[in-house]
């Protein structure tokens, strides 16, 4: 339940469950953005981007450490998240959506879930 409701951007549990991820907006964009490939196995979609063309040897040990380094670091960046004066936490794009979302706006719960 909660990973089909993060694909389609919405809470699954809580007092907001079923409601849309509250969206901090600025004023461009549209939400119906197709997703642009940028290269080969490299697409962009809503400030997301997925590169898919990385590989390496398994006998290339330094390489393969690296990747693994990269691949298992953290998803978010603790400057882009902030503690509202209300308790939510609110967490700063680092690209902007295609419809002008700049934050999100997460309950405590509704970021644990998330991430």
């Amino acid at each position: 339940m909660a990973t089909s409701s993060s694909i389609v951007g919405r809470i699954a549990f809580g007092p907001n469950a079923g409601q849309k991820i509250t969206r901090i907006r600025s004023a461009f964009g549209y939400y119906e953005e197709i997703p642009l490939a940028k290269g080969h196995r490299c697409f962009s979609i809503n400030g997301f981007s997925l590169h898919a063309h990385t590989s390496t040897n398994t006998l290339a040990r330094d390489s393969l450490r690296k990747l693994v380094e990269y691949i298992s670091r953290g998803p978010l960046s603790n400057e882009r998240l902030e503690i509202t004066d209300s308790g939510q936490v609110e967490l700063k794009l680092k690209t902007a959506y295609s419809d002008g979302t700049s934050h999100l706006l997460f309950t405590p719960g509704e970021f644990i879930e998330k991430n």
